[in-house]
């Protein structure tokens, strides 16, 4: 071969080797949502992490918990094989640089530093039956057992061999009303708004997201038919204002498995689907979890 064929097909492999490897780290570094720190891997839903949000603290099969102040997370196995915890960002929380902690065996523990920034959670009027906004002393009782209720469903463990984390949307609809905004029923200023709302006529099937254990299945004062689901390790979801539940408490549910129909019951406007998220006693945003496994969906 003459040499200067061997030189220009070197020459040109060299190029394409360099460009090869050029585009693999680019694609590396421009991943807004995920940060390499240390033995950890910080996976959030957005190139920012918001108070109300969670994040995926990827981790080795060998370490324990996560740990950002005095929230937790159990370092659990995901459904595609991969280790890590689902940490939740309450939704009142102070600002700023943060430190995870990720505590191995032996007490060994690795800090990695995040930044949580304040999320865009505006004001929302809405106009509801009185009696949801100051419930009448017949009630009271009522609502007190049910919230001792819902403090022992949550403390319910349940520790499957893996974890589905790869939910699909219970409903397929718009969103109407989004996590985090500062409610006010009949112009009084309520709690922050603890899910998503998305918008169903009453009677449209309700849908289970992914694998669960079905924790709860009865009419509640404030949220009407509700259903609450056991993801295992300390992550809920629960489904609100259904005119119908159909699942059975104790039961094993599957993705695509019917839970309900939606309705108009207790403290609403109007007919649509509540869609709740507790991790670990933190109420936050289902949609941001959506985000985090599945980048295809949209924000609301």
């Amino acid at each position: 071969m003459p040499r200067s064929i061997f030189w220009n097909s070197f020459i040109a492999l060299a190029l394409l080797m360099t460009q090869s490897c050029s585009n693999l780290s680019t694609k590396k570094i421009s991943s807004e949502h995920k940060v390499l720190q240390g033995s950890y891997e910080i996976n959030s839903p957005d190139a920012k992490i918001y108070n109300g949000q969670v994040i995926w603290v990827r981790t080795s099969k060998d370490d324990l918990s996560c740990h950002l102040a005095a929230t937790s997370a159990q370092v659990i196995r995901a459904h595609d094989g991969s280790w890590g915890c689902l940490l939740p960002i309450p939704f009142r929380t102070t600002l700023g640089s943060k430190e995870v902690v990720v505590r191995r065996q032996e007490q060994v523990e690795e800090s990695v530093s995040i930044v949580i920034s304040e999320g865009d959670y505006p004001r929302e009027k809405i106009s509801v039956d009185g009696k949801y906004v100051e419930p009448p002393k017949k009630v009271l009782k009522r609502i007190q057992q049910e919230t001792k209720l819902l403090a022992e469903v949550y403390k319910k463990l349940w520790e499957p061999e893996q974890v589905d984390l790869n939910f699909r949307l219970p409903v397929n609809s718009d969103v109407t009303s989004k996590y985090g905004n500062r409610r006010f029923y009949n112009n009084i200023e309520k709690n922050f708004h603890s899910g998503t709302d998305f918008r169903a006529k009453t009677g449209t099937k309700i849908y289970s997201p992914a694998t669960a254990r079905v924790e709860l299945s009865q009419d509640l004062y404030f949220t009407g038919g509700t259903v609450i689901l056991n993801h295992g390790y300390g992550i809920f979801t629960v489904y609100a204002h259904m005119s119908k539940v159909l699942a059975e408490v104790g039961k094993t549910v599957g993705a695509g498995d019917l839970l309900g129909l939606a309705g108009a019951t207790g403290r609403v406007s109007g007919p649509h689907l509540h869609w709740g998220m507790n991790i670990n006693g933190e109420k936050v945003d289902p949609m941001s979890f959506m985000r985090l496994f599945n980048p295809n969906t949209k924000k609301n």
